[in-house]
């Protein structure tokens, strides 16, 4: 509960008579108020006559005035094609209301709530599932290397668990571009497109992502989790109740709201089970519309899902597809598109999203399909509709970053390289690497106060920063620390990092490969050492197989 005092100024008696009266005038009180009184003199009004008026025009909130004898609330210059406000910003004066220094909050017994809520915090302790945010500032120029902040204590660390796969958050030509966006436009943009409009910029990346994937159109959002959502549960919406999502176990949360928002059928098959879909695909009626949704890149797993096979069943059943392209765009294909470019699979039947904020380096999210679809969508979704779009600099920033992405291939090598060579320095010291078919290496543990206790030690003992992956992102007894190695990493990074890792699984006991490896079954759960003389074998399906493949 907010206890408010009275205003100092309107305590004294004398003060509150004279306001109660018909004949004191609201500029009397504002030259008798000692906060007031600075504001006022800072209007410009001029005289006593201006005075009157500010009381009583109907236009005394700041609207240029069209005679010289009304309130000269600001200076300005009109010509026949401008209104420009000179220096408005140039005078002001930091103050202080005295209302803020009054408030007190007052301790109230607690509710029913809040007793619910504090269980609900206890309990996620009492788990070790409760999340930490560090207080990590990165810094232009010298990513992965950041600045930890833990109250008045800094210290520099080096970042491993960073979204920002390929460093183009630091890129100059990224860099460049934000800042002559905000130069020429400002920082924000005005609101909803509906209200604030289209921009250059967002006209200019919507074409940019469209071509980038082959499509018809591209939409772009506020974030890719508020495009996924939008997209998904806007859908059924257009096509009808009777539609039915086909969703693989392993999809983001994203795409599991926006299908369950879309109040439809939905069927879960197996994690990149093709056999298990096309069972369900049989047994639904030809006729009803249908959806399949599933990912390119696994973030949590790194697995890469069957692509190709699935788009077939698509067209074999008469079914859409929607592809969630977040962790690897950018970091694979020719252009940076994904892995569907990577792989040559180009089908009308797929609408594709990405993000801005991760190969890209930026922020924002996007889908791309065929016209009449991002229409539907654009026309529709709630999540499109009612937000406010990006900023003028993440636009451009964007835009920067996935055309340089489109012709250089030299992040996506340096890329390759620090991860299989980081792999292999993992295994070297015996650590437990999950088998990955992508960029991501997943470090397991298998307990949730052991993750973040590891991570706690990485961080205070060694300046290391890799957060720890807990329920729900990952099923209870799968915890583990995600490792996302950057082409920004050095070579005595990595040295540091496994050998630290080592260490800290040492100390605190924790499983290491080889006692794992004692049980036949786990050998398909791990990277195994490589054989004297050769490389680890990181399989069939990992996309650098396939990439090597494509040279060969």
């Amino acid at each position: 509960r907010v206890t408010k005092k009275l205003c100092p100024y309107l305590k004294n008696s004398t003060v509150r008579e004279e306001a109660a009266s018909t004949a004191y005038s609201l500029p009397d009180a504002m030259k008798q108020c000692p906060y007031v009184k600075d504001l006022y003199s800072g209007f410009g009004v001029e005289d006593q006559k201006d005075t009157n008026n500010l009381e009583s025009s109907p236009r005394k909130l700041g609207i240029i005035p069209s005679s010289s004898n009304q309130p000269k609330l600001f200076k300005m210059e009109q010509s026949e094609t401008s209104c420009e406000c000179k220096d408005f910003y140039a005078d002001e004066k930091k103050a202080e209301c005295p209302m803020k220094s009054s408030e007190e909050i007052s301790e109230s017994n607690p509710t029913q709530y809040d007793h619910k809520f504090d269980d609900a915090i206890t309990q996620l302790k009492d788990e070790g599932r409760y999340r930490k945010f560090i207080n990590v500032e990165r810094h232009m120029g010298s990513f992965p290397r950041a600045t930890r902040r833990e109250q008045k204590d800094k210290s520099e660390v080096v970042v491993w668990c960073s979204n920002d796969y390929l460093g183009m958050g630091q890129h100059p030509k990224v860099l460049t571009a934000m800042h002559n966006a905000i130069d020429n436009s400002g920082a924000g943009s005005g609101g909803t497109r509906n209200i604030g409009g289209n921009t250059k910029y967002i006209e200019e990346l919507e074409n940019e992502v469209a071509q980038l994937h082959g499509k018809e159109k591209g939409l772009i959002f506020s974030s890719c989790y508020v495009a996924n959502e939008t997209t998904l549960t806007t859908l059924p919406q257009i096509l009808g109740p009777d539609t039915i999502y086909f969703s693989d176990s392993k999809n983001h949360a994203s795409l599991i709201h926006g299908m369950r928002n879309g109040r439809c059928d939905r069927k879960v098959f197996r994690h990149n089970d093709v056999e298990h879909l096309e069972e369900l695909l049989k047994e639904t009626d030809i006729s009803r519309p249908k959806i399949i949704v599933f990912e390119s890149v696994y973030s949590m797993c790194g697995t890469v899902g069957p692509i190709k096979e699935i788009v077939e069943l698509a067209e074999k059943y008469d079914a859409l597809c929607f592809l969630d392209e977040v962790h690897a765009v950018g970091l694979y294909g020719p252009s940076g598109a994904g892995v569907a470019e990577l792989i040559e699979s180009h089908s009308d039947r797929v609408m594709i999203s990405g993000t801005l904020g991760k190969g890209f380096g930026v922020y924002g999210g996007y889908v791309t399909g065929n016209a009449n679809l991002i229409d539907v969508v654009r026309s529709n979704g709630a999540g499109f509709i009612f937000t406010t779009s990006l900023p003028p600099t993440v636009l451009a920033g964007a835009k920067a970053s996935i055309n340089h992405l489109r012709t250089s291939q030299k992040e996506r090598s340096k890329h390759r390289y620090n991860t299989s060579t980081l792999l292999g320095k993992l295994i070297d010291q015996n650590l437990p690497v999950m088998k990955s078919d992508s960029h991501i290496l997943p470090l397991f543990i298998g307990n949730p106060v052991m993750a973040r206790t590891a991570s706690d030690m990485l961080l205070d003992e060694f300046n290391i920063y890799v957060q720890p992956i807990n329920y729900p992102t990952v099923p209870k007894g799968e915890e583990r620390l995600r490792i996302s190695p950057s082409p920004l990493h050095t070579e005595q990074m990595m040295d540091d990092f496994a050998g630290a890792a080592r260490e800290v699984w040492t100390n605190l006991g924790l499983k290491l490969l080889d006692d794992y490896l004692v049980e036949p079954e786990m050998h398909e759960k791990f990277f195994l050492p490589a054989k004297k003389g050769k490389k680890i074998d990181i399989g069939d399906n990992h996309l650098y197989t396939y990439m090597d493949s494509l040279i060969l």
